[in-house]
């Protein structure tokens, strides 16, 4: 069975993945779908139905931690988010979201300007740091907002 070592996941077949990693419609359970034309990895929320799907294991195992946590607060009655609060996370999020779409845009018209012959390259200094330097960041704001929906 596939361990937290990445290399492990890389060296499965993802049929191998599939077996080792079912979907048994578990509240929080972490699976592999063989299925999905892109993010293979899924995971489920309370009720055991699909919630999200992220492109490797370790965001999957983020998630569905905090999915337990979120789970466990809402059941002691501890989180209590009024709909001012409620509103001023969600600007939060928009925001985050726009300022990553952005960071990917220049990117993107950079990496076009990079392969365009004799054209000058664009200096490192004014190009965009990636803030996660992960694909998967806008899936974890994605399941940010899906969180403060159900709050």
């Amino acid at each position: 069975m596939a361990n937290e070592d990445s290399t492990a996941y890389n060296e499965a077949t993802p049929e191998q993945l599939a077996e080792q990693y079912p979907d048994n419609c578990d509240p929080f359970e972490i699976w592999y779908c063989i299925d999905a034309p892109h993010n293979k990895w899924a995971v489920n929320d309370e009720n055991g139905d699909a919630f999200i799907e992220v492109i490797n294991h370790k965001t999957a195992a983020i998630i569905s931690e905090a999915l337990k946590i979120r789970h466990k607060i809402i059941d002691n009655h501890e989180l209590s988010i009024d709909a001012e609060q409620q509103k001023a996370i969600n600007h939060a999020l928009l925001i985050g979201l726009d300022s990553y779409g952005e960071i990917e845009r220049i990117s993107n018209e950079i990496g076009v300007k990079d392969l365009c012959p004799g054209g000058n390259r664009i200096p490192d200094s004014i190009r965009p740091i990636h803030p996660t330097g992960s694909a998967d960041t806008i899936s974890i704001f994605a399941t940010a907002l899906r969180y403060i929906q159900q709050a």
